[in-house]
Order: C-alpha cells, then sequence, then structure tokens
C-alpha cells in the first residue's frame, strides 16, 4: 500500500475492499516495509498486528511471515515465540500479535505502526484499546477491512475514520476496492 509510505500524511490508511481482494497481502507487505525501516534503528521498537480473533492472526502472520522468507537476510534473523502472545523479533524491531477479542491484552508498549486486520470486525472497545499506543508514539495505523455485514453507515470504523476521511481531515487515506475488479475472483 503505497498510501502508508508517507508516514506524516497518512497517519490512519484503511484499505476498505471486498472479500479476496488482496487486503491482507498488501498490509503484510506494508508491515514489511516498517520492518526494514525500524529494523536499522540501534533502539529497541515495536510494531503491532491485532485482528477480530486469533485464526485471523495466525493468517496475518502467516502472510507476513512469507514475505519475510523472500529476503534471506531478514529471515536468518528472526526470532519466534508464541507464549504468552505471538511475536516475531527481527534484530531490535519486534512485531506483537494480539487478538480484539481481548482488548485488555492489546496494553502493551509504544508502537511505531499498527496493523489493524478487519477492523470493521472488532468490537469498538478493542478499538479504544488500540488507541493510546498509536497516539502516544505518533505512530501510523494501517487497516484492512471487509464492509462489515450490517450497513456501513452504522458501523463505528464508519464514524471514526471513513467520515474524516469524507470531509478532507488531514492524515485519513482510505483506499476502496470491489472484489468483483480483481481479476483472481471474476476467472478474467
Amino acid at each position: 500500500m503505497r498510501a502508508c509510505r508517507d508516514e506524516e500524511t497518512n497517519k490512519q490508511v484503511l484499505f476498505l475492499a471486498g472479500r479476496q481482494t488482496g487486503k491482507t497481502f498488501a498490509a503484510a507487505g506494508a508491515t514489511l516495509e516498517k520492518v526494514e525501516k525500524w529494523t536499522a534503528y540501534e533502539a529497541p521498537t515495536a510494531g503491532m498486528v491485532i485482528a477480530p480473533n486469533y485464526s485471523h492472526i495466525e493468517r496475518s502472520q502467516g502472510q507476513l511471515e512469507e514475505f519475510l522468507r523472500r529476503d534471506p537476510d531478514l529471515w536468518s534473523n528472526i526470532e519466534t515465540r508464541t507464549s504468552p502472545y505471538p511475536q516475531i523479533r527481527i534484530g531490535n524491531h519486534t512485531i506483537q500479535f494480539r487478538s480484539a477479542d481481548s482488548p485488555k491484552a492489546i496494553r502493551g508498549e509504544n508502537v511505531k505502526w499498527m496493523w489493524a486486520e478487519e477492523l470493521g470486525f472488532w468490537r469498538r472497545e478493542a478499538w479504544i484499546a488500540a488507541l493510546p499506543l498509536l497516539l502516544r508514539a505518533n505512530a501510523q495505523l494501517f487497516a484492512t477491512t471487509t464492509p462489515p455485514p450490517v450497513p456501513l453507515a452504522l458501523n463505528w470504523v464508519y464514524q471514526d475514520i471513513y467520515k474524516n476521511w469524507e470531509r478532507g481531515e488531514p492524515g485519513f487515506q482510505v483506499i476502496r476496492a470491489r472484489s468483483r475488479d480483481v481479476p483472481i475472483v471474476t476467472g478474467k
């Protein structure tokens, strides 16, 4: 997601798209760019991936690891931990994984970036728990979500992020895609 490269302009990037449009793939690529940036720092840094539940975490972590394997230098320096929460450590940079099912577990150290997987399926309490991690460090959020089954206008993501972007508030970027526009889904 090129929009994630401009961290000063785009503090909150939302990729709002239909099913099977490559949202997780795009966010894993954006995460890899953040990892490459922050592993160069000597001081310890962290980023966080939060998904609606642990099955989403496994999918997100798997997609990210697939990207990391493509870079032998990064992959050879990886340490993983599964308890109490999954994490990947590359040099001085740690990628923490949390479930939005447990808003209390989202608390932690300041992060330099956050990937919010399927944000529209989080409960609002999880979003409220995640915000301080972003705000304390002036970190960048990149979120992915499929439009939820309820009308989008009733969802808190629409109210908190999409409407800010629509009004032209600084710091918000929304990328939209439809499933039928993706060749792999339509067979074209």
